[in-house]
């Protein structure tokens, strides 16, 4: 007789990094951390390359017809939820206090909208 375990999908959690013309996202196990895949786009020159490692030995490189976050999301979505996704994360901004993932709740917001701001006067300077 089999464990109830054995017999379900791994509960993953998916995490996603949108920069201006640019998207990352890994797929982890909840329950260790490890990085099962990894799927990447980036139109910031003329043409969108996409990658995608994982999951095991898997390796695809294409270039895509998409130059924007939502259409890179779908693809990467596609790609990556073959099973279940119990949370998905997304980093807003780098800086202030926050130092590490934090859920988000009306003061974190308030915080979060003040960093937005610092966040644009940022990449327009480097522009």
């Amino acid at each position: 007789m089999t464990s109830p375990a054995r017999g379900r999908d791994r509960s993953r959690i998916l995490l996603l990094n949108a920069g201006s013309s640019s998207l990352k996202c890994s797929l982890m196990e909840s329950a260790d951390g490890t990085v099962v895949a990894r799927a990447s786009a980036d139109w910031a020159g003329p043409v969108t390359h996409y990658e995608r490692s994982g999951p095991g030995a898997e390796r695809v490189r294409e270039r895509v017809a998409f130059r924007a976050h939502g259409e890179a999301v779908r693809h990467a979505l596609a790609d990556l939820v073959a099973s279940s996704v119990v949370a998905v994360g997304h980093r807003i901004v780098h800086g202030g206090e926050f130092t590490a993932s934090v859920r988000i709740t009306p003061a974190v917001r308030a915080t979060r909208e003040d960093l937005a701001m610092l966040s644009e006067v940022v990449r327009v300077i480097a522009t």
